[in-house]
């Protein structure tokens, strides 16, 4: 009796579950997902920018952000759309929020910023609120973690937007070293492609004291050279610094290094690194281009006027015109009286301390005095204290 009562009430239940749906009517709960970072600046102060998509945005019915002038206002826009989409900590407390959106592909601009070296919440969650049915619909919690923007930054980039990923690499950096955990060697290869493809050398090189500090090595020393030759102070002494250590190996390095010399005023060393390339089978002397090149040092050489198209493409711009006595000593390899000519130089007060320690370090290595070399690199301080520290992983 009790088991035909229990069946006849599971019986009764079923059928009206059958009836009453599981929940109400409407769109899926959206599912968010966080596709990257970007840096933008606002009043003076710098942001970061946390970026989202819905990824089942497409099963959203249009009408849900139609304009709904009938419904009360956002602000100063009395025609927002009827569904309003606001970001969330776990908490519950309210970062952000969208009244403008008009159809459900604008979910893929979503974001909220924060200030740039401000942590960001481990998590966020979404609400879509139709105002209109007075239904809302929350998303899944999406993870801010250093993992979770490396993934992101790794997925597909349309090419007009490479920006994106170096800001989402660099944020991910970001969020690492804050949690005190060391950054993954792989991580710093991405940041630094990111930031060449985004063509913005000088953030690969902003990155060059974390690498250089957290993996120290030649080999990984050597992902900094685009972006220090492609930083006009630092140029010379880098391309100094490939041909020294055989990283450079290219006719088309070795006329830049040419260029550079005879810019700079130093054609003799111009005019020896194109020799000494030739000799090594990495630069044709009989090419045009390297002819025309040894043949504006020569005349730099003899003291010859150069012609006024030669004058246009081969301006002297000398950033260091105290040094060239040295600097000569050090391209004839007569390394101990550079050495001493550098030191005149700095006495004189005229040159750049940093740069000094760079050029007067780089002639003791050539005098053999290792440790004095260490030290006068050490000493160095910014963009030359960074170049400096790949001559001190060189010689470990």
């Amino acid at each position: 009796m009790e088991r035909s009562l229990l069946a006849l009430t599971l019986t009764i239940w079923l059928a009206f579950a059958a009836l009453v749906p599981a929940r109400a009517q409407g769109p899926g709960d959206p599912v968010l997902v966080l596709t990257g970072a970007e840096l933008v600046a606002s009043r003076g102060e710098s942001f970061a920018r946390y970026r989202f998509d819905v990824a089942n945005k497409d099963v959203l019915p249009a009408d849900l952000f139609a304009a709904a002038p009938t419904l009360p206002p956002c602000g100063n826009n009395s025609n927002s759309s009827r569904t309003w989409v606001d970001f969330f900590a776990p908490g519950g407390k309210r970062l952000y929020g969208f009244c403008s959106l008009r159809e459900p592909a604008d979910l893929d601009t979503i974001w909220f910023a924060l200030p740039e070296k401000e942590a960001p919440p481990a998590g966020v969650y979404i609400i879509l609120k139709d105002r209109l049915t007075g239904r809302s619909y929350k998303s899944n919690i999406a993870t801010i973690s250093a993992e979770a923007l490396v993934t992101a930054a790794t997925a597909p980039i349309p090419a007009n937007d490479r920006n994106r990923a170096y800001a989402t690499m660099r944020q991910a950096l970001a969020l690492k070293r804050a949690g005190g955990a060391p950054v993954p060697l792989s991580w710093y290869r991405s940041t630094i492609e990111a930031a060449y493809a985004a063509q913005r050398p000088s953030a690969a090189l902003a990155l060059a004291s974390g690498l250089l500090a957290d993996h120290a090595s030649w080999e990984n020393a050597r992902l900094i050279f685009p972006a220090f030759v492609a930083t006009p102070g630092l140029r010379l002494d880098a391309l100094r610094l490939m041909r020294l250590t055989r990283v450079m190996k290219e006719e088309a390095q070795y006329c830049e290094l040419a260029a550079a010399l005879v810019k700079a005023d130093r054609p003799a060393e111009a005019k020896a690194v194109l020799e000494r390339a030739a000799e090594l089978d990495e630069a044709d002397l009989a090419a045009p281009h390297i002819r025309a090149l040894i043949a504006v040092a020569d005349k730099r050489i003899k003291g010859e006027i150069l012609d006024p198209a030669e004058l246009r493409a081969w301006p002297v711009d000398d950033p260091s015109p105290a040094l060239k006595p040295a600097d000569t000593l050090y391209a004839a390899a007569q390394f101990q009286e550079a050495a001493v000519q550098y030191r005149v130089a700095l006495g004189r007060g005229r040159v750049d301390p940093n740069l000094f320690m760079l050029r007067y370090g780089a002639a003791l290595v050539g005098t053999g005095k290792l440790e004095e070399a260490k030290k006068a690199f050490a000493a160095a301080e910014g963009g030359y204290g960074d170049l400096a520290a790949m001559w001190l992983i060189w010689l470990q």
